[in-house]
């Protein structure tokens, strides 16, 4: 389903305890459990950094700013061209976390909604910002829980 802000919701059911990439970005735990991912464009990407770096009081350089570069990495980062008046080129690094949490305002500003006790993980696919949301077991059993409440 694409939303109207251009975001792409997958969500799918994976991993057993024995996944050899658990501990890689991938949750610990047993059974099965649910994500949920959210892929970003280059353009939603900036908007994100921009608007939280703003947020959170943070300068930025004054000038254009350019496409993000995605560097992919055991950490993942994203620098963030910024080119002033003179023609001047700057660049600001962010982490991996900073701009998973710039993703997760991007959302919630959007009203695209996310549960709250969810891990949330940045993650590079197909060279698209990708926020991977892991619902736990307790959670999904919970949600189980409080519809057959509901039903009754």
């Amino acid at each position: 389903m694409i939303l109207t802000v251009g975001v792409t919701w997958v969500s799918a059911r994976l991993y057993d305890a024995a996944c050899p990439n658990q501990g890689q970005g991938y949750p610990r735990g047993r059974g099965m459990q649910e994500l949920r991912a959210i892929s970003f464009t280059e353009r939603e990407l900036m908007t994100a950094i921009v608007e939280f770096t703003g947020r959170l009081n943070r300068k930025l350089p004054v000038g254009m700013v350019k496409d993000p570069i995605i560097v992919e990495g055991p950490p993942v980062t994203v620098q963030l061209p910024i080119e002033d008046d003179y023609g001047k080129m700057h660049e600001v690094t962010f982490a991996e976390m900073e701009v998973a949490a710039a993703l997760v305002n991007y959302c919630m500003t959007r009203k695209i909604r996310m549960p709250a006790k969810a891990e949330k993980v940045l993650q590079i696919i197909s060279g698209a910002a990708t926020l991977v949301i892991w619902l736990g077991e307790q959670e999904v059993g919970a949600q189980r829980k409080k519809a057959t409440l509901r039903n009754r």
